[in-house]
């Protein structure tokens, strides 16, 4: 196997601490094991231990981008790692909110509940027939679902 040329191993040094090893593997067209093992083979230092700690302006960027900005940019504008800054912002209790609804959702599962199925309802909003059912139960919509029958997922 022939060695890596030393750009390479300039590209995988300066930018181990920013980017994922998949990120870079994709850029060099490696394999993110090759990545990794070159990693060992140059010695560098486990991410977390070069990680400083978030100042508390990094914190509450991230506090108030979280749920505006996708990851990637409050990663990048920061200069970290997307999953350095994913993980903190999950222990900072900012998790990612894939439950919100929006009102054209509302109506439209107040519109059609009685009369559809719910996986047809779920598949329209991309959602799980779970998630319906607790959105339903949510906006106090209860009773007979007019004769339809749950049809299963396919």
């Amino acid at each position: 196997m022939p060695r890596p040329d030393t750009s390479q191993d300039h590209y995988i040094a300066s930018n181990y601490y920013q980017k994922t090893a998949q990120e870079i593997a994709d850029s060099l067209g490696w394999t993110k094991s090759k990545v990794l093992r070159r990693v060992s083979a140059l010695k560098l230092p486990p991410k977390e231990k070069m990680t400083p700690d978030y100042t508390v302006e990094e914190l509450v960027f991230i506090a108030q981008n979280k749920n505006v900005l996708p990851l990637e940019e409050i990663a990048n504008h920061l200069g970290r790692p997307i999953e350095g800054v994913r993980k903190k912002s999950n222990r900072m209790g900012l998790t990612e909110r894939k439950d919100l609804y929006t009102e054209e959702e509302d109506q439209v599962i107040m519109a059609i509940f009685h009369t559809s199925p719910y996986n047809h309802i779920a598949a329209l909003l991309g959602r799980t027939q779970e998630a319906i059912r607790a959105r339903a139960k949510y906006l106090k919509i209860t009773g007979n679902k007019g004769g339809v029958n749950d049809e299963p997922d396919e």
